[in-house]
């Protein structure tokens, strides 16, 4: 499913860095595909532009083209999980909608087990049906809200499919996919 092109780059700019590493407020082009990352979290889109553009970083705030080496971004998406989950795009709407109410970069507690996914802080706690498709049913991170957010809020416009998410341990990054289409992945927060 293609994304209505203002909602594509909306998205996308959601996942961009700040000036201070200007790389990364560019959308990395290579074979089609489309990343952007700003270190924390990642969106890997497939086919998203042509493949014969070749591979160059496009600033969309300035319109220039960045010639500085983008980070290596498959080196650091797991491929293999402990567990893996699927969750829906509906789900994910509503799981959106709830981290709005959330301070801009607040830490959150994500627990996964068989009852579903709890997302709470020390004020509230909600809790999301999921289902378990393989491995360890329970997992535990912490995580910035937003960053989530971004994510849960790409995929509840981007597919109406349900959507793989795996999880490897409560300090590597977390993985949704979709095989084919895209990647997202977001870094826990390391509490200790």
């Amino acid at each position: 499913m293609k994304l209505k092109p203002q909602n594509t780059h909306k998205h996308l700019l959601n996942f961009t860095g700040s000036p201070v590493r200007p790389v990364l407020s560019c959308f990395h082009y290579q074979n089609g595909d489309v990343v952007a990352t700003n270190s924390h979290i990642v969106l890997k889109v497939k086919n998203l532009s042509p493949g014969n553009l070749g591979e160059f970083n496009f600033n969309p705030k300035t319109l220039e083209i960045n010639t500085d080496t983008y980070p290596d971004i498959d080196r650091v998406i797991p491929t293999s999980f402990n567990s893996e989950w699927k969750i829906t795009p509906t789900c994910c709407s509503v799981i959106t909608k709830f981290l709005k109410g959330f301070p801009k970069d607040a830490c959150i507690k994500v627990k996964i087990n068989l009852d579903g996914l709890e997302i709470s802080n020390s004020e509230i706690s909600s809790l999301f049906p999921i289902r378990n498709v393989s491995g360890d049913n329970r997992a535990e991170f912490t995580c910035n809200a937003t960053y989530l957010k971004h994510i849960l809020a790409f995929i509840a416009d981007y597919t109406n499919d349900l959507v793989t998410f795996g999880f490897i341990s409560s300090i590597r990054p977390v993985v949704f996919k979709k095989d084919g289409e895209f990647t997202a992945v977001l870094t826990p927060v390391r509490t200790k």
